[in-house]
């Protein structure tokens, strides 16, 4: 009897990774405005609060767009 198992050793290209890196560190520092905003370490500003929720997604989406062609 013959066992097959089949792995999928995809890699993601340096390109690709280092551009999913950059996203994830940008998120890493929006998220600290917010927090820094709600520990009151930082003016509470609702506009930039509303900007930086929105770069936050924008991020989310292209590092998926990446993940998801690597």
């Amino acid at each position: 009897m013959n066992i097959y198992i089949e792995t999928n050793n995809s890699f993601m290209k340096p390109e690709y990774k280092n551009r999913a890196q950059e996203n994830l560190e940008a998120i890493s520092k929006r998220a600290k405005v917010i927090s820094e905003m709600l520990n009151g370490e930082r003016p509470v500003n609702q506009e930039e609060a509303k900007r930086v929720t929105k770069e936050i997604e924008r991020l989310v989406e292209l590092t998926q767009n990446i993940v998801d062609l690597s």
